[in-house]
């Protein structure tokens, strides 16, 4: 998948954006998926887990994300792809505002 397919499939996907901002405002600290999960998951609805969870999978899968094994679990934390990625929605968010065209990304 090149750049470009996956900034479109990131741009109808609030979830994963919401995830990257996240990882971006906390210095990019290693998370788990139970701590983004209590984040991002409003009920304990199985089927609001597995969407969440697929969802983490694939981002790890487009390299927007990658494991970290400690003595704790699995954490995973942004790579370069993924801080790039929240680089340009965060340009983008900026141009909209600056040009009041809201809502942005």
């Amino acid at each position: 998948m090149d750049a470009l397919e996956i900034f479109q499939s990131m741009v109808n996907h609030p979830v994963k954006i919401a995830i990257l901002k996240h990882m971006n405002e906390n210095n990019y600290t290693p998370k788990s998926v139970s701590e983004l999960r209590l984040l991002f998951v409003k009920d304990d609805d199985l089927a609001d887990r597995v969407t969440f969870i697929t969802t983490i999978w694939e981002m790890y899968n487009d390299h927007l994300i990658s494991k970290v094994e400690n003595e704790h679990g699995v954490l995973f934390t942004l790579t370069d792809q993924g801080r790039e990625l929240n680089k340009i929605m965060s340009d983008l968010d900026s141009w909209s505002a600056e040009h009041e065209f809201f809502g942005g990304i």
